[in-house]
């Protein structure tokens, strides 16, 4: 099992969530995951990390458009929405915090 980070955002905040998933191969950075879960757009692995006992972490970081801007949830409601489908599929919510890093971009 693979421990795989995702996260979502609105302008004002950012949720990271976790679930172990089983991948028949470790996706790469720069590959496509789409989760059946949820009706989210498929994510970009954008991190890969393995250790010395064999174990894999992969992350699915924030969403950009084809110009490379980044894509945002419109409203709190919205974000909130897809987290509970992902929580009822299993994923769990690591945090929710302020967006300072990329809110005013």
């Amino acid at each position: 099992m693979t421990v795989t980070r995702l996260y979502l955002m609105t302008k004002q905040t950012i949720v990271q969530l976790e679930r172990r998933i089983e991948f028949t191969r470790i996706p790469c950075v720069g590959e496509w995951l789409r989760f059946e879960s949820s009706g989210l757009l498929p994510h970009e692995v954008t991190e890969v990390t393995h250790d010395e006992q064999g174990s894999a972490e992969v992350v699915v970081g924030v969403q950009r458009d084809e110009r490379g801007q980044f894509i945002f949830h419109e409203t709190a409601e919205d974000l909130q929405g897809d987290v509970d489908d992902l929580v009822a599929s299993g994923w769990r919510v690591v945090s929710s915090k302020p967006n300072t890093a990329w809110g005013d971009v």
